[in-house]
């Protein structure tokens, strides 16, 4: 059994200790997300899909080939913040953080490799 430090109170496993003041021990609290969900798909097919795996249904994406996208849904949307307006201290920041010694000043792109490829017989087939 081990001993709180600061308070002399006995910590199982789990346990927040003390740091400098003597307190109640909080604990510490297991918050596993699972698999499961249900989620109604009704865009990109003719018939709505329920899903009750996250899994399932990030399989049934790739197989169509979707990806999931983020997007503003308007003046009155609490979710998703609108990227095409931007306050002007993040704008500031941003342009601190672009200026700084070392930052890429300009981007040429690098002269083409040239390469010969040959397949043998039974390679690239999946």
């Amino acid at each position: 059994m081990n001993l709180c430090t600061v308070c002399g109170e006995p910590i199982e496993v789990g346990d927040f200790p003390c740091i400098t003041t003597p307190r109640p021990h909080a604990r510490g609290m297991y918050a596993a997300i699972g698999d499961e969900c249900d989620i109604l798909q009704t865009t990109g097919t003719k018939e709505p899909i329920r899903f009750r795996s996250k899994q399932d249904r990030l399989r049934w994406l790739k197989a169509h080939g979707y990806r999931e996208v983020v997007k503003n849904a308007g003046p009155d949307d609490k979710h998703c913040a609108r990227w095409a307006i931007t306050d002007p201290q993040t704008l500031e920041n941003g342009r601190i953080l672009v200026s700084r010694p070392g930052a890429l000043q300009d981007y040429a792109p690098p002269p083409p490799v040239k390469m010969r490829i040959q397949l043998v017989s039974g390679e690239g087939r999946g």
